[in-house]
């Protein structure tokens, strides 16, 4: 059961756990098998919201696995909760996420496969909207929502994030493809193996990257959002230190010096550089640290002033100086205003 005071109300967060399960529908032979990886270690302020968006999505066939790294914050106890609707759980020292992910997909059976981690959520009938996608649009391999509900971590909405029709040129600008709405065929793991473990920061980025340069074809999910992504201080996104950045910039290199790579998108590398570091503005923005953002984004200015011809390196700097107060009431507002559009019938 969870705590009331981790129960928001429904009214304002019309996604907002708990939601009312949909009865789960008898399995059925043409519903493709879905099977969902979560890693986890030391998460339990969050994992049981991740586990029941899971559980809770009232699809026939899901197959879910939780490979926690030997948590010692209560994480154990919460997964023993639900050991019956798990497919596959182990709690043991591993050597990081990205080892947790490949552990679990190398046990998932289903014909689709992702990964959510252990402060993220999937919405109600995410599951669902999958398998209809992948069913309909057969020459598919990797699909990503085109929304993504951004929370912090009470679960109060921040914002909603919108993400590109996909082109290699702009993924190689910035990782705009949001994790928790990535799902891809079982082929793609034959195709390109699995995640590369000697990365910690950008493991999913190098993975889309690597599928696209081996010619998988990606697919947008229009409309409302499918997964909710939770910025917190202990998070990776909101935590990348210089070693993630210097990660990110180091992988995006070996892309770049790839002789597969088209001759026209070769000079996009100092932009690319740019946008990594304008990308970590944006997460400390979100988490009220103004004066590291207009640091982040004075150099991404540095490594390439093209990056100032954009909207968004402007929009960021102009609420940094805001300041924190006024933009959380921006914030606020435009997410009333998003769940009023939800809401609506």
């Amino acid at each position: 059961m969870i705590p009331s005071s981790m129960q928001p109300s429904n009214k304002s967060r019309p996604f907002a756990w708990p939601w009312t399960p949909e009865p789960r529908k008898s399995s059925a032979c043409d519903a493709p098998l879905i099977s969902v990886v979560t890693p986890c270690f030391n998460h339990a302020e969050f994992l049981e919201l991740t586990i029941r968006s899971v559980l809770g999505q009232g699809y026939p066939a899901i197959e879910y696995l939780i490979i926690d790294g030997g948590s010692t914050d209560g994480s154990a106890e919460i997964i023993n909760r639900y050991l019956p609707s798990l497919a596959y759980t182990v709690s043991e020292p591993d050597r990081g996420q990205t080892h947790a992910i490949n552990k679990g997909l190398a046990r998932a059976t289903g014909d689709i496969l992702a990964y959510l981690n252990s402060d993220d959520i999937y919405l109600p009938g995410a599951a669902a909207r999958v398998a209809s996608f992948f069913s309909q649009n057969p020459d598919i391999d990797i699909l990503y929502g085109e929304r993504v509900l951004l929370i912090d971590q009470h679960g109060n909405h921040i914002s909603v994030d919108r993400a590109p029709c996909f082109s290699l040129r702009e993924l190689l600008l910035h990782d705009f493809i949001p994790q928790p709405t990535m799902f891809f065929r079982r082929s793609v793991i034959d195709r390109i193996g699995f995640f590369d473990e000697s990365l910690h920061y950008v493991m999913d980025y190098e993975f889309l990257l690597r599928a696209a340069m081996e010619g998988c074809t990606f697919g947008r999910l229009d409309g409302s959002p499918i997964a909710a992504f939770r910025l917190h201080r202990t998070s990776k996104t909101m935590a990348k230190s210089l070693e993630g950045i210097q990660e990110e910039i180091a992988m995006l290199d070996r892309f770049f010096l790839d002789p597969r790579l088209p001759n026209h998108l070769r000079n996009l590398r100092q932009a690319a550089h740019a946008q990594v570091y304008q990308n970590v503005a944006y997460s400390q923005y979100l988490s009220g640290q103004m004066k590291l953002a207009r640091s982040f984004l004075l150099r991404s200015f540095a490594v390439s002033p093209t990056v100032a011809k954009s909207f968004r390196f402007w929009s960021i700097l102009v609420k940094t100086f805001l300041g924190a107060r006024l933009s959380g009431k921006i914030r606020e507002w435009k997410a009333a205003s998003f769940s009023k559009r939800a809401a609506a019938p």
